[in-house]
């Protein structure tokens, strides 16, 4: 059967959750990015995981159309890097509906984690774009579903790999995904069905940079801006 190799996982994780017999594991390669791992003797060539791989996975999305746009809040744009739009959208959603899950990632001195976010007044935290590669665990599947099964309203920050497995993964399980909204933290954004915005990627850097400054004493470091509006 193919296999995806490890050079070019974009460490989504979808495979190894849907494997059926836990072959496949999530591990850092000599680079510090998360990539498959697989081990040969549980492997049943089932195939399970070329069916969800954004690499392999056949898209059908059909474009709606697209839209270049920036928040209006000043006190949201300035806190971003961008143009605030996760700000935006998760705020609205917030104001609007009392079941609000906000799935967005959080870098913790170079250590990109998924966190939950249910109340507006959190959001601060996860401003500021990442451009590292987020890990991706069982647990963070398994409280998305669980979110989408209490029909809740899910907002959910990623990378357009990393959204594309996270779909395709939902859709393997059967998940009702009319009330999920995807969107990307880059600048280029584009409608889909479903409630999916995807943006154009241009690549991520890796944890080990942040792990080289502090290991050689660079100063001691606090907080880490990729792009900031200080300046």
């Amino acid at each position: 059967m193919p296999r995806v190799e490890s050079k070019n996982c974009y460490g989504c994780a979808a495979c190894s959750l849907i494997c059926p017999v836990n072959a496949i594991q999530m591990v850092e390669n000599a680079e510090k990015f998360f990539v498959i791992q697989i081990d040969e003797s549980k492997c049943i060539n089932c195939g399970k995981c070329l069916q969800v791989c954004p690499l392999k996975f056949n898209h059908k999305n059909q474009v709606l159309t697209s839209y270049a746009g920036y928040s209006t809040d000043g006190s949201i744009l300035k806190q971003s890097s961008s143009g605030g739009m996760f700000g935006s959208f998760a705020k609205y959603l917030f104001n609007s509906n009392t079941n609000v899950k906000v799935f967005a990632v959080k870098n913790d001195l170079g250590k990109v984690v998924y966190e939950i976010c249910t109340d507006y007044r959190d959001l601060e935290q996860f401003y500021k774009s990442k451009y590292c590669q987020a890990f991706l665990n069982k647990a963070f599947y398994e409280r998305l579903i669980s979110a989408i099964s209490n029909e809740a309203v899910c907002l959910i920050i990623g990378t357009p790999c990393v959204l594309s497995g996270i779909k395709n993964t939902l859709l393997a399980q059967k998940a009702k995904l009319t009330s999920c909204i995807f969107v990307d933290f880059f600048p280029y954004t584009t409608l889909f069905r479903s409630w999916f915005v995807m943006e154009s990627c241009h690549s991520l850097s890796t944890t080990r940079i942040w792990k080289n400054v502090k290991k050689d004493g660079v100063g001691l470091l606090h907080n880490i801006i990729s792009v900031t509006k200080e300046l």
